[in-house]
């Protein structure tokens, strides 16, 4: 993968939470939200784009070339988290397909989604 992060588990979960509220019940069956990572922080925005936040990493990206935007189902994403042990968890992204939120000797795969 082209970029690795290192995130608070918690405040990923917490964002989640919150941008999850503003889906309507009618996306219940289509949880996706846009993610764009910088060198520094990543923003998450609701389905509508209407909402967001902002994450900041741990780590800095060294060689950020420009911004990476992705879409991922945010229910994946927090069932994930929440069965994670560790405060701290490292994503890596970054070759259009999936992102990996690794941990010790462990590895999830959330594939990343095209929004319509």
């Amino acid at each position: 993968y082209k970029y690795s992060i290192v995130v608070n588990k918690d405040d990923m979960i917490q964002t989640i939470n919150r941008l999850l509220l503003f889906n309507s019940s009618k996306d219940i069956l289509k949880p996706y939200s846009t993610f764009e990572f910088n060198k520094d922080s990543m923003t998450i925005y609701d389905r509508k784009k209407e909402n967001k936040e902002i994450i900041k990493y741990t780590n800095e990206i060294e060689s950020f070339d420009e911004m990476y935007t992705t879409a991922l189902d945010l229910t994946d994403l927090k069932y994930v988290l929440e069965n994670c042990k560790e405060s701290h968890v490292t994503m890596n992204f970054g070759n259009e397909q999936a992102v990996v939120i690794q941990r010790p000797n462990i590895y999830n795969i959330i594939p990343e989604c095209h929004l319509d």
